[in-house]
This record gives structure tokens, sequence and C-alpha cells, in this order.
């Protein structure tokens, strides 16, 4: 995993904590996993060649997550010469709002001798919403630290890109930073954006992970995604649009290739005590229907 000497932050850009340490050492583990599993990530195809195939990382921030991932992916390959020599580049690419987070993100790659726009694409981007067409149904892994400490609504940046150069604070007047961290009434304003894409983006092997604390609810977060594969699907509209919700049919988002996919799970796959925060990593995965939660067909 990344080396924390070689991370690069500033005081626009939120620093790697407990938060980002649980979600590699989640990473890490689901890797493990994959590993015993003859690296094709125990999804439905089982061909065996090299999961994930697509990584999304959304918020990287200083890169400290998205790089040690990287790192994680090459050693896993390194051990498998010759799928190394059978199997296509994988695709890994990680989004930011903001530009300073991202030339930190650029910074952190190359001081792990990892190059930005070759080893990993960066993207300034709210969430995923530029990438979300061509990468429908065609994410394998999904990686999501996102702003989750409760606040008032007022505090939460707006989406909308900041200028380039300065500090510019994109809304809320508290800085770039605080898109990292404010995360509105119960801390749900930004997850609460992205849970109901989830369906969209993953795979027939997809996996999303998601950090959350126990003010954010998180038993409630998995009721959410799951509860969507029933029918319509309510989309959070971002702070500063009109107050409401978009529905539409979860069969629009439903499918893949022709064929309906595997409806998705969720379950907590760690949790650990930090300061005063309670912190925990959700897994999202597809699993048969007739499944009934158990280990996810994996742990």
């Amino acid at each position: 995993m990344a080396d924390l000497k070689l991370v690069t932050w500033t005081r626009d850009v939120y620093e790697p904590s407990d938060d980002s340490f649980l979600l590699v050492d989640a990473l890490q583990a689901r890797l493990e996993r994959s590993d015993e599993d003859g690296g094709d990530g125990g999804g439905s195809d089982g061909d065996g060649s090299g999961w994930p195939r697509v990584a999304l990382e959304i918020g990287c921030g200083s890169g400290y997550v998205i790089t040690s991932l990287a790192l994680m992916l090459k050693k896993q390959r390194g051990r498998r010469r010759e799928e190394q020599q059978q199997h296509q580049q994988r695709l890994l690419l990680a989004t930011d709002v903001s530009a300073p987070a991202l030339a930190s993100t650029a910074a952190t790659l190359e001081a792990h001798g990892l190059r930005a726009g070759a080893d990993v694409e960066l993207v300034r981007a709210d969430l995923a919403e530029p990438l979300l067409r061509g990468l429908r149904g065609y994410v394998d892994l999904l990686v999501f630290n996102p702003p989750y400490v409760p606040t008032p609504d007022d505090e939460v940046v707006a989406p909308v890109l900041p200028p380039a150069e300065g500090n510019g604070d994109g809304g809320g007047g508290l800085g770039i930073v605080a898109a990292a961290w404010a995360g509105g009434d119960r801390g749900r304003r930004v997850v609460d954006r992205l849970l109901p894409r989830l369906d969209e983006l993953l795979s027939e092997e997809g996996e999303a992970f998601v950090v959350a604390v126990q003010e954010n609810d998180p038993e409630g977060m998995i009721s959410a995604v799951v509860g969507e594969e029933e029918g319509a699907v309510a989309v959070a509209e971002a702070p500063g649009c009109d107050d409401g919700v978009r529905r539409r049919r979860a069969d629009d988002v439903n499918l893949q290739r022709g064929r309906r996919r595997a409806p998705l799970k969720g379950e907590v796959v760690l949790r650990r005590a930090a300061d005063e925060e309670a912190l925990c990593i959700l897994r999202f995965y597809r699993a048969p229907a007739d499944d009934d939660g158990g280990d996810g067909g994996g742990r």
C-alpha cells in the first residue's frame, strides 16, 4: 500500500486518516480473497480474466487510497505472470471535484512510481457524473470515502467545479477541503446522491466499498440500496437544486448485455473505533436473487 511519507496533501486537500486506512484494509482483504479465488473475483463469469478490470475511486483527495489500490493490483498481477500476458490492461480511474486534490493525487502516484494518465486516469468531476454514460454496467470495483460528518446542510459544499487556481471555496465559505468532510443532514447529503447510481454503474461482478459512520445509519444505507431493486428509484438531488427527487424505473438501469443482472446486496465488512468516530466499511455486491445475504459469496 502507499507510503504515508510519499503522500502529498495541502491545506485544501483531505489528508489520509483513520477512515482512509480502514478503507485500504478492506480493499486489501478483498484482493487477497480474489487471489484465493484464482483471480476471477468470485463473480458470475468466473473466467479468470482478472478482477477488477475497471476500478473507480470517487473523491480521491490526496491519492492515498487509489495509489494503494494501484500498488496492490500491480503486486497481484505480478504474481500471475501467465495471466499478465493474456489479459488486457486494467482501467483505473479516480475523480475529484477539487483541482488541488487531483494535483495531490498525481504527485502521490508519481512518488510511488506510478503515472497519472497511464496507470490511473484522473478526472475532475462531481462524483462520477461525466463518466456515467461510458461506465454504465462496467465498473468492477467502486470506492468512495464520502463527506460523512453530520453538519448543517448549508455547510455542504455545492457540487460546482471550483476555480482551477486559488482557493475558491465552491460554496459554503468553508474552503475546498470542506467538501471532503461536511456531509449535511445525517452526513448523508453527498453519499445519498451516489447510492442510487450503484446499480447503474456496477458490472455483473461489481462491488462497491463505501465508508460510513454510525451517525449515517449504515444499515439504513444498505436498505436504501437493496430496496431500489423493487421498482422505482429515488435519486436525491444535489444541494442547491430544487427540493424533491427524480423517480425512474430500476428496470431501466438493471440490464446489461441483454439480460437482467443479479440484484444488489449489502453488508458491513469492517468496523473500527477511531477517536470519537465509529467507522465502518459497507460493501455492496451482486448475488443471485435467492441469496440470503450470508457472506455475500465471498468473505
